[in-house]
Formats: structure tokens, sequence, C-alpha cells
């Protein structure tokens, strides 16, 4: 963000006089934190906190009350992921030292498997937690099906199981999504809840015991009102205490003794408890360190051990306005004492609030980097400081804004960095870095603008990372710096492009992209670049639909430019209710003087010509309006959504806004962001949610989640192209999806069911491998597979990609007799099926007690349990014998037994005195091993 500030002023030489370099820092401070509020406020309006397990509830509904149904796009009939996977040409913290940097999303937390460094898990802030085998070289997701796509950090236990705490927790108002601590012992292929944490938690750092894999303790940087602090299980997760309040952004236990820890209470605004605190007892009871900085004159606090030498920690210290750097100290003594440290760069300023990271090297205590807006790296054990943020050789240097730094185990030289564009790494310790982000699709999307007629053209807005150009492939161009919120491309001449900076900072293009200049001339900015009235940090734009030289942005006010932005001129008074700035706007294509305009503090306002006289409509409830849409045909017939929980969030009208009717319908509770209409069909209503994009064919309800090849990430923009007959969704986390706007199909997926066929015998506990083939003409968008008892029907797992074909079922615990029914599903809702015969499920498994060899009769004798009549037979070494017998002695009347003699003439063979072998009782039925036990004769 550094590199920006000096690109906008360097924009703004010759056409207004601000930026100048004593207020950058000022500004910067300024749009960041502004950012992060608009966010959170639009959903929380009109209160202040977002109400707590409100996204968990809405997700919960939507399982609940809605059929997964998905319609057609042009591959797979399902949302195509189109990029970015990377932007080669990104911003580095400075330009001037450093070239273009190949960058993603923001990401937050890095963990490198200690058992194959190749494989590097990854944190990101709204997208998920990645994964890549190849040493970064490519990246999957792996936790799409978890309830939060919002990753605070990651941890290691000694035994190799992942921690993973969701809700980003550098106290980002545009990831405030969490769900909890999610556990993996499996190497992040399957995830469970670890407990029940505060809901609206987000987690700032997860440690385990290093000699008890039990104790685990999680601090919790910040949630809903008294429920921050450090908790601690004593059961892996299971269940959790805590044991300290406060907003907790730091936690480090003692390796070397992990019954002593020290925790930081880091409100970002200052309290009475904020602090470093000691504990001597397993995190049982906390002091205070008042020897330390603490209170009200304190914000955020980060704390950094030296595993090789537990006893060298760093702690470092926020102010509260403005969010500088106020200390780092040092302690020697595992926190009895300490030192402040004099030489140290103000590295985090001016959002220490924001991005604070302090990581010292695992096998030398002398070396300390520090993480804020920059990067800095001490070798002298935190007496002087070099900035590591661009390269000193060949190689590149970081992007702005660090989050976490980690050591590569085995070759500690190897350091890496997750931040505000992605994932980097050094070799050497941060002299020089490389992009990691090949693969990744992370990008946090404000905004989206496309092509009239080119499918594979488009602009979008992003969080941190610039405006960015699709030309068709997944790899896309940064065409200007920044931040990029709105975006708008002529559709007569194509060449011609628009993309805010931030609050009113306009920029036009007139050759593709290759140079922007600001498009700011009476617009009410100051001269220090902020605006002089309320505005959102992203203001909206509108293109006018049949000329689109005029483009309508707002503050209080509506501001509209009939020069391609040349000149812009108020044309309204304030049209919100006190406390917002205009966050929609909408001109009607069948009558260009309809106007439509909602505030983000939950006012509609209406012009018939064109902005000369307004009429405050009446009929939506107080949220903030997010969305606006208007038949092309019909000025009468409006659509608007809300943000916001606790009410609909859609809302339609027939006689020009004058009435509402709520058509949420079966809509879960949750905050809507965008809405469009299919421009061949406007009765076809889309709208982009929290959790991603929903459908009404009628306008009237009934709506359809479109989840298939998208997970539950948010959608803050959507635009559809009437030539090419797609919808673009731009998600706050993910990057970018397509979908077609409607195709008609009739034709149902065939399924063929493999395995089982019927006629088996599974035991409870068995993990049998299930396999089908399934197609469809157009493709199959999801399966799922269900059990089938008595004709009742349970699910064993659901949404499954349309190109698997094989399932590991674990059986359940239960004795019945069932089939397995496989269903795909297209993409237009047609379904087909196969089913299984008939098996058996016994949770009865059979078991070895004794075993006997009469070498001189050839006669081998097995006793134990749960054995069958007529069904169990003997093997030795996987060589059944000719004979296996069932003495009526040995048999119970519910056809089991517990003795069975085989016979062979081979047997003298098979058990020779002194070989050990293995011997195993088979089901003839099932084909499957019911007990084994090796035999020494």
């Amino acid at each position: 963000m550094r590199g920006f500030a000096t690109v906008i002023l360097i924009c703004l030489l010759g056409q207004v006089a601000f930026l100048d370099a004593s207020i950058e820092q000022q500004v910067k401070h300024e749009r960041v934190f502004d950012r992060e509020k608009d966010f959170y406020a639009l959903r929380a309006y009109p209160g202040r906190e977002i109400p707590a397990q409100a996204r968990l509830k809405a997700i919960k509904q939507l399982g609940q009350g809605l059929k997964l149904k998905a319609i057609t796009s042009q591959s797979g009939r399902i949302w195509k992921p189109i990029g970015p996977e990377a932007v080669p040409n990104g911003q580095p913290f400075d330009l001037s030292r450093s070239p273009r940097i190949p960058v993603s999303g923001r990401a937050t937390s890095v963990l490198v498997w200690p058992l194959d460094r190749s494989r590097i898990y990854l944190g990101t802030a709204q997208g998920g937690v990645w994964r890549s085998d190849d040493g970064g070289s490519s990246w999957r997701p792996i936790t799409d099906n978890l309830p939060s796509l919002a990753v605070g950090t990651l941890a290691l236990g000694p035994n190799n199981e992942i921690y993973l705490g969701t809700g980003e927790a550098h106290f980002s108002g545009s990831t405030y999504y969490g769900a909890g601590i999610f556990k993996s012992t499996d190497e992040g292929n399957t995830w469970q809840q670890a407990g029940q944490l505060p809901v609206r938690a987000r987690v700032s750092t997860i440690a385990v015991n290093p000699s008890d894999a039990r104790q685990v303790f999680a601090a919790l940087a910040s949630s809903g009102t008294g429920e921050a602090g450090v908790y601690k299980s004593t059961d892996g997760g299971n269940s959790w205490r805590r044991t300290l309040e406060g907003t907790a952004t730091e936690l480090t236990i003692d390796p070397s003794n992990p019954s002593t820890m020290l925790a930081a209470i880091g409100a970002i605004f200052g309290n009475s408890a904020n602090g470093v605190y000691r504990s001597v007892d397993g995190g049982e009871s906390w002091q205070l360190l008042r020897q330390l900085p603490s209170g009200f004159s304190v914000g955020r606090i980060e704390l950094g051990r030296a595993k090789s030498a537990p006893n060298v920690l760093f702690a470092s210290f926020s102010n509260t306005n403005p969010f500088t750097l106020a200390a780092l100290y040092k302690s020697t003594d595992g926190g009895l004492s300490w030192t402040k440290l004099p030489n140290v760069p103000d590295y985090c300023s001016p959002q220490c609030w924001y991005n604070n990271v302090i990581a010292v090297h695992p096998a030398r205590p002398d070396v300390v980097f520090l993480g804020g807006v920059g990067a800095y790296r001490s070798t002298d054990g935190g007496n002087s400081f070099v900035d590591v943020s661009s390269p000193t050789g060949s190689g590149l240097g970081l992007h702005a804004d660090n989050h976490a730094f980690t050591f590569d185990p085995v070759d500690t030289n190897v350091v890496y960095s997750a931040n505000d564009g992605g994932i980097f790494r050094s070799t050497d310790l941060g002299q020089n870095w490389t992009s990691l982000n090949n693969g990744l699709s992370t990008f946090q999307f404000q905004s989206i603008a496309l092509h009239p007629t080119n499918e594979q053209y488009a602009i979008g807005g992003t969080q941190d990372n610039g405006t960015l150009l699709y030309t068709g492939s997944a790899i896309w161009k940064n065409i200007d710096l920044g931040d990029g919120g709105a975006t708008a491309i002529d559709y007569l001449s194509p060449a011609i492009l628009y993309h805010f900076y931030f609050y009113l900072l306009l920029a036009r293009s007139d050759d593709g992209g290759e140079r922007f200049s600001l498009k700011i001339d009476g617009l009410p900015i100051l001269p220090n670049g902020l605006p002089s009235e309320r505005t959102l940090f992203y203001a909206p734009l509108t293109m006018h639909p049949t000329e689109p030289n005029i483009l309508y942005t707002g503050s209080t006010r509506l501001f509209r430019t009939t020069s391609r932005g040349d000149l812009w001129s108020a044309v309204s008074t304030d049209l919100t209710n006190g406390s917002g700035a205009i966050s929609a706007i909408a001109v009607a294509r069948s009558d260009p003087k309809v106007l439509f305009v909602g505030s983000s503090d939950g006012r509609l306002s209406k012009s018939t010509d064109e902005g000369l006289t307004w009429q405050t409509l009446r009929g939506l409830p107080n949220r903030a309006i997010t969305g606006i849409a208007i038949d092309p045909t019909r000025p009468d017939s409006v659509y608007a959504v809300v943000s916001g929980f606790g009410t609909g969030h859609v809302y339609a009208s027939t006689d020009g806004g004058n009435t509402w009717n709520d058509i949420s319908d079966n809509l879960p509770d949750i905050p809507a962001n965008a809405i469009v209409l299919d421009p061949a069909m406007p009765s076809r209503v889309y709208i982009g949610t929290d959790i991603g994009v929903f459908f009404s064919s009628t306008g009237r309800g009934q709506w359809v989640y479109l989840g298939e090849g998208m997970p539950k990430v948010a959608v803050l923009g959507l635009a559809t192209n009437a030539h090419t007959g797609v919808i673009v969704a731009a998600t706050h986390g993910r990057g970018m999806f397509q979908l077609a706007l409607q195709v008609e199909d009739r034709a149902a997926p065939q399924v063929v069911l493999e395995q089982p066929r019927g006629g088996e015998v599974f035991f409870s506990g068995d993990k049998i491998e299930l396999r089908w083939r399934s197609s469809d003409d157009t493709g199959v968008a999801f399966q799922e597979i269900q059990l089938i008892e008595d004709n009742e029907s349970s699910t064993i797992v659901s949404g499954l990609s349309g190109s698997q074909s094989s399932f590991i079922w674990t059986v359940p615990q239960k004795e019945t007799k069932a089939r397995i029914r496989v269903i795909a599903h297209d993409a237009a809702g047609n379904v087909g099926s196969d089913e299984s015969g008939l098996f058996t499920i016994s949770s009865s498994r059979g078991r070895i007690d004794r075993i006997s060899f009469n070498s001189a009769a050839d006669k081998l004798t097995v006793d134990g349990d749960g054995f069958k009549v007529n069904d169990s037979v003997i093997e030795v070494d996987k060589v059944r014998l000719q004979k296996t017998k069932y003495p009526k002695k040995f048999r119970q009347p519910d056809g089991s037994i517990s003795r069975l003699v085989g016979s062979d003439a081979r047997l003298g063979q098979l058990l020779k005195p002194g070989q050990q072998v293995v011997i195993s009782i088979v089901s003839i039925s099932s084909g499957q091993r019911i007990a084994q036990a090796t035999f020494t004769p």
C-alpha cells in the first residue's frame, strides 16, 4: 500500500494538488480502517454488532429449506471458475526497489508439514485453507465444505494433528465470519469441529502442549461482548473453558517447560485488561506483567519466542491513535524482566491494529523478523533491524501488509511470508523473495464489469491488489494499482474503462487499461484526497443504459457526469438518513429519467426527472440498501436487496416503488450484496449474498441456491451479458465465477452402480469402497449416495463432484438388510440413479480365541466367536481349506458357531513346525475376512 500512495501522488500531479508526502501516511491509515469499518457496518446496521451465529444459522437454513439445484454453464453446467489463479504483474511493497510480482489474495497463516517439506498449508482471508504438495508450485482448496472460509490461524499438534482457527484475527471487518476451531487427524483431508467456542470468535493463535496433545490453548482476538480471551482444552479440543478474559492477540508456550506460557491481551483501542500475562500452572491462572505497558495506553500486542532458547521473548505494543508502534521489548529470562529496545523501526505504522507479527528464528535466537506494512529483520537479537521488504539481489520483493512468518522445519534459512498479496518464500532469510501464488484463486473482488460482446473480457476491482483484467485465461493482468473499487466498461467503446481506487477517486482509461488518469473534477474531495462528505470506501458507479458517456456516483449526494468523468456535478441534496452514504444507484433503461438511489442507512429515493426533484420511498426495512435492479422494459418494475440480518432481503415493486413486497420467501437470513436480472427474461432474478448466489425463475420468490462449483463465499458483485448469455459472480475471497444464464435440458444422467452388487455381508466399522459410473449429455453437476432400509433412505454423503466415481464408506453400527443408491444430478435439475441388490450389515465381527493343529489327522481347529454356520470358512495364508466342518455341539440358535474344524491334505505343507502363518476366517457370502490371527505350529 505504501507504493500505491506514491502512484496516486504521481497521477495527481498537474491535475489537482493533494496527497503530498507529509499526509501520505494519514491517508493510508484512513482508507484501511474505513474499508474494514464499511464492510462490517453494512451488515450490522442498524445495530453495532452482527448477531451471534448469524451466518451459521443461514447455512443451516440453506440445508433445511432449499433444494440444491444449478443451471447450465458452458462447460460442466456448474459455476466455472475463471480465476485469477495468479496475477503476475502485481504490486510489490516498493515499486522503486522491486519489479512487479505475482500476487494472489490476502493470506493469514502458513504451516509447513514436518514429514514432507514440499507440503504447505496456507490459510487465507476468506478463501479457506489451501494445500500444496509440490513446494508451492500448485495449490488446491481443502476446506470448502466448512461453514467458514475466514482463516485466523493454523497450528500443528505433537501427533501431527492440524488445528484450524476460523475468523480472521487481524480485526478486519471484511472477514468477520468465524465458526470456531476445526481439527484434522488425516493431514487435512477431513475436518471435525473441535468443541464449541463463541461463534463470533476470531482465533488469533492455537498452541498445543508439545508434551501432552490433550492440552490445547486458543487465543480469541475478538468476538461478541465478553467472549474473547484465552481458552483451554484438556481433551484435545473436544471441550473448552476460558481461563483469561480480554482480546487475546497472541499466546506462546515454553517448549522446555509447557506449564509456563505468555498471553497478550491487546484490544486495538485500548482496554483496562490490555497487557502481557504469564502463567506458570499450565494456563489455569494468569498474572499481569506490570513492568510492561498495559491498560488503555496500548492497543494490539504481539509476542515472539525463540524455540531454541525459550527464555528469549519479544513483545511489541501498538499505540491506540494513531496506530503506530509504541515499543518493542525483549526478555532473556522467560518474561521475568524486560528491556525496551531502542532502535526499532515503526514497522507497522500507521495500521498496527491490522498487520503486526513477530517471528524468531527456530535455531538462531538473535534472528528476528518483524512484519507490518513492510518487513524487517534483525541478526543481532533486536539491537538493529534492516528492511527486507525489497530484494537485495535479483529476487523479488514482498507485497505490503504481512500477517505471518513461518520457518521451514528443516532448512531454517527458508522463511515464508503470508500477506495481503498471498504467500512468498525466501531461501536466504529475507534477502530475496519468490512468489508461490501460482494456482491460488483467493482474490477479494469488490466489483465486476463485462465486455459488451466478448465473453472472455472483464475487469474487476480487488481489495489491496488493484484493478484486474480478464482476457480468457486464468492468469489475469493488473491494469492499475492499490485498492480497486467499482468498475465499468463503455459498451459502445469497450477500450474505455473506469474504476474507483477508493472513496471518490475515479480513474479512466481510453486505451484498454494501458494508462489511467484521474477524473475527479467536481466531486467533493478535500486537498488531502479524502472526501468532504460521507462516502463509502467503495462508492457505487453506474453507467447510463443508453448513453455511456453519462455516469453516476454518490457520497451523501448523487453526482453525474455527461463527459465520461471529465466534469461532475451534483444532481441531488443529501439522500441519506443522516448517518450513511449512497450505496446503490439504478437508471431505468426504458425511461432513463427514472433514477433510484439507496443509502447505507436505509433510505430509498426516486427521481422521474433525472434528479431535478426527489421523493423518499417507504416500504423497505431499515437496513443498508446494497442493490437495485429495474426491469429493462418496465420502469415501474423494480427490485431492491438489503444487507443486515433479521428481515427479508429481497423486495419487489410493480408500481415504481410506491409499495413493496417481500419476496425473500425461502431465502436464508443472510446479507444480500448484489442483484441482477436476466436481460432476456427479466423475471429471472439473481442475487449475490454472503454465502453465494440464489436464483428465482419467477421473480416472486421460490429461491434456488446456485451452489454447485462455488464454495459458500461472499458474492459482492454480479453482472450479466445478453450477448454472450453468461452471468459472472465476483467473490470476496475466491476470485470470479461464470455461469450460463439459461439452457434447456430434459435428459437425465445415467448411473451404473458397480459395487456393491447385493448379497454381501458387511460388518460395522468396515471401510467399503463404493464404485459406480455416471454420465450425462452435458455433464453431471453433483452426486449423492443413500442407504436404503425398508424403503426408508438416509444420506451417506451429498455434494460429490460430477466426476467422482468411488467413495470409501464406513459401515454403520447396526443389524439390518439394506441397499446402496447413487444419485446423479445434472445442472438443470434432472436426476438419474441406480441401486444395488440387498446386502447384510452386521455389528457382530468374528473373534479367534484359540487355534490347534492335529498333524496326524490333518485337522485344524479354530475356537472363537461370531462365526456363521455354512458361511464361515478357514484360510491359511490366504489358502482356503478344502473342507470346513461346523460341530453341532458348538452351534447357537442364531446360526452362529464358536468352533470351526478344517481339513485339507495340504495342511502338512502349509503348517510347518516353527513357521508362523496367518489364520483367517472368511465369509463365503461377502468375501470379507471376519477374523484373523497368527499361529505357529
